[in-house]
């Protein structure tokens, strides 16, 4: 059986005449399925008022297109209303023209439309949206050829998407607004399905009551763009536990957090704004990032206190993953580290990461590997005007100690004295050394031995061994052009530049926070890293600097870079395949080496070189050996990697 919408007949409805059209004044039929009439007495209809107001009897109606204005509360209260055609013809959508009728669930917005109330709200002046408090509201949808409106995912836009003019109160879960949006008025208002916004970044106010009511947002960042916050903004926003401000705003008004009674904690990436004495109701702590300035320890009347990264949900993720999420404040940088004792830690670095947001996900898949981990974080000063070239990894500012201590075998005298030296800022610093394939696309030529037929040996042409029989000055140049290079494309702004490393950048890099003879350990063994592997490392029997092994590998050659394992900073082959040349000229010993950023001496014969290479015993790969070059030196042995900094 198929029931039908009940046409109205006239009788039903009290009406006037006037000039050849139809005002209707009243409706005393019955309620359910409503079809209001195009015409009575063969005379259009073009204004039915508020008649059905309060009528919780009605579930459905239909507008006709000879109505040009549903007027101000046409349907208000009309609780129990689940659908509503408005047929094309239909002009304008008035204030609370649809307010309560809190079973409605979709709305169509035919092509005639020009005009819906939006709302407003300034002080004690407002108006209700066309669509205020229809709580079970999942979508407003458009039909395509209206000119002035827009849906996107059924939330209503003008038709530049500009405007975010109404988010369907009863769509839930989190929501992220599209680019470009610039006016939000009080489009969320008591939205309280929301549960997390996104908000774009072309928005520069958050308006008076913006996001009232929304009682499922428990967390809310507001970006950079924002300047104010007008208000009641957030008013009654009552699980809101922590705002994040961005650094741009300049004034929060009264009441703006009013009776958000779980508001726990604000956090300030910028200056702490002008906030009214009214603007929040709630305790909490605000946190400010390194460097804001502090007067009298408080802030809105409440006590202040650095900002820290928090750590949540330390769950095995993924595939068993091991992992925690991480919450501080978008465009930060941070740096996960782990170890396995903290006795004497050995920090090795896992992850560095710049948030996007205010969150990010960490997993760590080797969590397994080890009995017990421990895991640090810290926060990095990473410029992000910058884009490096391909495998680079930032080295943090940090201290160390160079050269060996006395103890160490195998040790040199210009290994010392132990120096502790400061590294003051950060830098990139090439994962691999510098192959044969990035020189030749730099320099046009490859200049290595280890490359096709030499000598009646066949090295083939494997481009991803490293470049070597490089002058010193070769290897500057290179750093030259590949400057000139990214500049041009517009990758590297000026006052950067890449460079070979300083002696002291190389070998707090190599060490990576290890004070050990080799970044592995005490130890090297064959097939550790690609060195004269018959000839180990610590020293046995009567030698000084090696413990012969009879059946140790070597190859007699360089491999491809990356063949084996990092160092604890993401770094390989910062001991053997390759000696690296670093900027400084070779000194003696390090007495009188400055204990800030060492650039070495002034002048010089010989430049210096680290790492050691393929030919050469393990006691030379130590991290503290040096060796060196004249200018013209070009060994088969001998090739550089690059790192990327600010220049002087």
């Amino acid at each position: 059986m198929c029931t039908l919408p009940i046409q109205a007949q006239a009788e039903d409805f009290n009406y006037s005449i006037n000039e050849g059209i139809v005002t209707i004044t009243g409706y005393s039929g019955p309620g359910g399925e409503v079809v209001i009439p195009s015409s009575i007495a063969g005379l259009p209809v073009v204004y039915f008022g508020w008649i059905f107001a309060e009528r919780s009897d009605l579930t459905s109606v239909i507008v006709p297109a000879t109505v040009p204005t549903i007027g101000s509360g046409a349907f208000r209260g009309c609780s129990n209303l689940t659908n509503i055609v408005i047929s094309d013809g239909v002009i304008s959508i008035e204030e609370s023209a649809l307010e309560g009728c809190t079973s409605l669930k979709n709305v169509y917005i035919p092509a005639s439309v020009a005009y819906i109330e939006a709302g407003y709200r300034d002080g004690f002046v407002f108006t209700a949206a066309a669509f205020d408090g229809c709580s079970s509201l999942s979508a407003i949808l458009v039909d395509s050829a209206n000119p002035f409106y827009s849906s996107v995912d059924g939330v209503l836009f003008s038709k530049d998407q500009t405007k975010l003019i109404r988010y369907p109160a009863g769509k839930t879960g989190p929501y992220t607004m599209p680019p470009g949006v610039q006016d939000i008025g009080i489009a969320f208002e008591r939205s309280t399905g929301l549960t997390r916004i996104t908000l774009s970044d072309s928005i520069d106010r958050i308006s008076a009551v913006a996001f009232a009511g929304c009682t499922g947002l428990t967390t809310v960042t507001i970006p950079e763009s924002v300047t104010e916050i007008g208000t009641w903004a957030f008013s009654d926003c009552t699980q809101l536990k922590s705002v994040v401000l961005g650094g741009n705003i300049a004034s929060i008004k009264a009441q703006a957090f009013a009776r958000c009674d779980q508001l726990t904690a604000v956090y300030l990436t910028g200056s702490f704004p002008n906030s009214e004495p009214t603007a929040f109701s709630s305790e909490f702590t605000s946190y400010y990032v390194p460097g804001i300035p502090v007067f009298g320890g408080q802030w809105a009347g409440r006590p202040t206190a650095p900002w820290r990264p928090r750590i949540d949900s330390a769950v095995p993720g993924a595939a068993n993953d091991f992992g925690f999420t991480i919450t501080w404040t978008g465009g930060q940088s941070l740096l996960v580290e782990s170890c396995t004792n903290l006795t004497s830690p050995v920090w090795v670095r896992l992850q560095l990461s710049t948030l996007t947001n205010d969150s990010i996900r960490f997993e760590d898949q080797n969590w397994t590997k080890h009995p017990i981990q421990f895991y640090r974080l810290l926060t990095v000063e990473l410029p992000t005007h910058v884009i490096p070239v391909t495998n680079m990894v930032f080295i943090p500012p940090g201290e160390f100690t160079m050269g060996s201590p006395i103890t160490e075998a195998g040790r040199w005298d210009d290994e010392g004295p132990q120096t502790p030296v400061t590294i003051s800022r950060g830098f990139w610093m090439g994962r691999y050394e510098v192959t044969q394939g990035e020189y030749r696309e730099v320099m046009g030529t490859n200049p290595s031995f280890h490359n096709g037929l030499k000598n009646g040996t066949n090295y083939g042409t494997d481009l991803s061994r490293p470049v070597e029989q490089v002058r010193w000055g070769n290897a500057v140049a290179y750093c030259d052009a590949l400057t000139a290079r990214e500049q041009a494309a517009g990758r590297l702004p000026a006052g950067y530049a890449y460079r070979l490393p300083t002696e002291a950048e190389w070998e707090y890099s190599c060490r990576a926070g290890t004070t050990t003879p080799f970044y592995l350990g005490e130890d090297l063994r064959s097939g550790m890293a690609n060195f004269h592997g018959r000839f180990e490392y610590p020293p046995c029997g009567d030698s000084l600097t090696f413990c012969t092994n009879a059946s140790g590998v070597f190859l007699g050659r360089t491999v491809s870079v990356g063949s084996y394992g990092p160092n604890p900073w993401g770094l390989h082959d910062m001991m053997g395949n390759v000696s690296e040349w670093c900027q400084d000229w070779f000194s003696d010993n390090y007495s009188g080496v400055p204990e800030i950023d060492p650039l070495g001496p002034a002048t010089g014969i010989r430049r210096t070189s680290r790492g050691s290479s393929w030919r050469h015993q393990a006691t030379a790969l130590r991290s503290a050996l040096r060796d060196y070059g004249g200018m013209e030196y070009r060994g088969d042995f001998t090739g550089f990697r690059v790192v990327l900094a600010p220049t002087p």
